[in-house]
């Protein structure tokens, strides 16, 4: 069965409540057994199937003396007429389950036939045991289908621990079952209130809000720092600045249109005294040559002046 719920946990959460809820009312009945059964028929037939073969293992299992249905109890012959239907399918339903039942009573058979063999396998005197598995199967099959006093003695005692033995150990066995529920329902239990307090408990909630709160105060600086931004373009970009901005920008661009003119007119001053250097080596070409400038012009004549300082020299030290 479903353990108990403290009804604070369902309430603190909803979603594990409709779990609760419907596993309780819809799914499983108290016993923890499901409430499919009448939905599906499939699980419906084989809850009537299993209702009818219970009662007619009963009756079968029963002795002639606890069905003595010759007499003329009025019991007895209302027991019959209940049971004629079910006894009249299953003998029309038996050419089905002979095979099924053929299968089962032959492995019980041949296991009952190995406990025996083997029981006699501790006896010296027996020269059967050492045969390979198929020859004594082959004359397990070929013996008569009579039990010795072994086997029947081995049956008495299964019989005997079946009857005493057995229900002890269903008993521990659904003790044990009890034990681990209960431990389950703790885990659980346990498992429950641990999400409850790291979920929704006190700490989880409050560790949120201050998550919420400090979001909340990023959020307000952010749109501070935006308005202080607003605020100093404001103050900074005023139309006085803007203007004399402008105004300086004017003033960048005749500074440089004035400082092109001021190099175009200096590399022409500096293409004035440009000199070729050919008309030193060569007298009669630099002569030749046009003027093309005054700087030229000076450099030409100071350049005869030293050749003919040259040649006096030359002759005064011939002389």
């Amino acid at each position: 069965m479903l353990p108990p719920c403290d009804p604070a946990i369902l309430e603190n959460n909803p979603q594990f409540k409709r779990l609760y809820q419907n596993l309780t009312t819809n799914l499983l009945n108290p016993d923890a057994s499901t409430r499919a059964n009448h939905a599906q028929p499939a699980r419906k037939a084989v809850l009537e199937y299993r209702d009818t073969i219970a009662i007619i293992s009963l009756y079968l299992d029963s002795s002639s003396n606890q069905l003595d249905l010759d007499g003329a109890d009025v019991d007895g012959a209302d027991v019959l007429s209940l049971l004629t239907p079910d006894i009249d399918k299953f003998y029309s339903d038996l050419p089905a389950l002979i095979k099924p039942f053929s299968n089962a009573i032959s492995s019980s058979l041949g296991a009952l036939r190995l406990i025996a063999n083997a029981g006699d396998a501790s006896n010296p005197s027996s020269a059967e045991s050492s045969r390979p598995r198929t020859r004594a199967h082959q004359s397990m099959m070929r013996a008569p289908a009579s039990l010795s006093p072994q086997l029947e003695d081995r049956l008495r005692k299964l019989r005997q621990k079946q009857l005493s033995e057995l229900p002890a150990a269903r008993t521990r066995m659904a003790a044990t079952a009890g034990e681990v529920l209960a431990t389950r329902a703790a885990v659980l239990e346990r498992t429950v209130v641990l999400l409850e307090r790291a979920k929704h408990g006190a700490l989880a909630r409050a560790t949120k809000a201050k998550a919420e709160h400090l979001a909340t105060v990023a959020r307000g600086v952010e749109g501070k720092l935006r308005m202080t931004k607003l605020d100093i373009c404001a103050t900074i970009h005023t139309p006085e600045t803007i203007a004399a901005l402008s105004r300086y920008r004017q003033h960048l661009q005749d500074t440089r249109e004035r400082l092109v003119e001021r190099k175009a007119s200096a590399l022409e001053e500096l293409n004035a005294y440009e000199v070729d250097d050919s008309g030193v080596n060569d007298r009669a070409v630099t002569r030749g040559r046009s003027a093309t400038g005054p700087i030229r012009e000076i450099t030409r004549q100071y350049g005869d002046l030293i050749r003919e300082i040259e040649d006096v020299r030359s002759e005064i030290e011939r002389l």
